[in-house]
């Protein structure tokens, strides 16, 4: 009713009493489309998921960057458990600390070629061929990060957001998105 009577969201100010009802209230706004700002939602960038979506996103717009590879092998939040039935953690760290030539992402992919297949290969494939928000999207429902960052997920909507923004003003591909 709000909307109606004011025509523009900015005009609009709810207040809860405590961080987990602000959360609640964020999540529900950005499910049905609204946009939020909240303390919270300010804090993006420094929040751990999003770091580790964003290492991802930097690993997928070059497969070169072997920070963001590394990162996204040691990450907490992205991969999925299942990920660690075809590569364990130890197994990633032996994998890491290892001297080589070549880039990383290509190493890895000798060395793990069923993980290499499940977890990475199409997102590296299509990474050039969607929007980053169409990536976002890919990866979120691939690694199933929604399901294992429930806490997060005010945090992760905003992040599809604002690639949704992005690309409704012309910035599509990943580097771009990263960028802005």
């Amino acid at each position: 009713n709000l909307y109606k009577k004011y025509h523009d969201y900015s005009k609009i100010a709810i207040l809860t009493v405590n961080n987990k009802q602000a959360s609640q209230a964020a999540q529900i706004l950005l499910e049905h489309g609204i946009p939020v700002v909240s303390q919270g939602s300010l804090g993006l960038k420094e929040h751990p998921v999003i770091i580790e979506v964003i290492a991802f996103l930097r690993f997928l717009a070059n497969p070169l960057d072997d920070n963001a590879f590394c990162q996204v092998l040691l990450s907490r939040h992205i991969l999925p458990r299942s990920f660690y039935e075809h590569c364990s953690l130890k197994e990633c760290f032996d994998f890491l600390v290892q001297s080589r030539k070549e880039a990383c992402f290509t190493a890895f992919r000798d060395a793990f070629p069923q993980c290499w297949q499940k977890y990475f290969h199409a997102l590296v494939d299509g990474a050039n061929l969607l929007t980053a928000y169409d990536t976002l999207c890919e990866v979120y429902n691939r690694m199933g990060i929604m399901e294992q960052n429930a806490e997060a997920s005010v945090y992760l909507l905003r992040l599809k957001e604002l690639a949704y923004l992005a690309e409704e003003r012309g910035i599509v591909d990943i580097n771009a998105f990263l960028s802005w």
